[in-house]
């Protein structure tokens, strides 16, 4: 293989990999539109449930209208949660200005409406002492989410 013929492949698995969130969340999208609750037999082991879900969640959020080749999925994931138009404006701000992802994500959470952002609706601590004589403290926060995440989360802090 020739160098030049190196760097052409390179560039083609690059492209694929690039590709394959979108290929994967569809083809997951339309087997679960198709099949029901059956095409979770079609799912290869192995592969993370949680990464499918999240492919799939963005495919079925943004519609290929929406979807713009020079942005990365992770452009893409971050405006799924909004209405299809406030996507497209987002998107678009995002290619002509040359966007970071955490640059968007601060538009996104500019334009969001409460609804869409997650609410605590409960916490509760938990201590305990470490074997070294240090403090954990445990906080779990009850949330309310939007109905495509988890319903509470744990965050560990740790004390001297």
């Amino acid at each position: 293989m020739t160098f030049a013929q190196w760097t052409e492949a390179v560039q083609l698995v690059s492209n694929l990999s690039v590709a394959s969130p979108w290929w994967t969340g569809d083809v997951l999208l339309y087997g679960s539109l198709q099949y029901g609750e059956k095409y979770a037999q079609g799912i290869p082991e192995g592969l993370s449930p949680t990464t499918l879900r999240g492919y799939q969640w963005v495919c079925e959020r943004v519609p290929p209208a929406n979807r713009h080749p020079n942005l990365s999925w992770s452009h893409h994931r971050a405006v799924a949660a909004l209405d299809a138009s406030e996507q497209a404006r987002l998107l678009e701000q995002a290619e002509d200005e040359g966007l970071s992802v955490t640059e968007l994500r601060r538009l996104v959470k500019g334009s969001e409406a409460p609804s869409k952002r997650e609410k605590v609706v409960g916490v509760a601590i938990d201590r305990m002492q470490a074997e070294d004589g240090s403090e954990m403290v445990w906080i779990k926060l009850e949330c309310e989410w939007p109905e495509w995440m988890a319903a509470d989360s744990k965050v560990a802090l740790s004390k001297p």
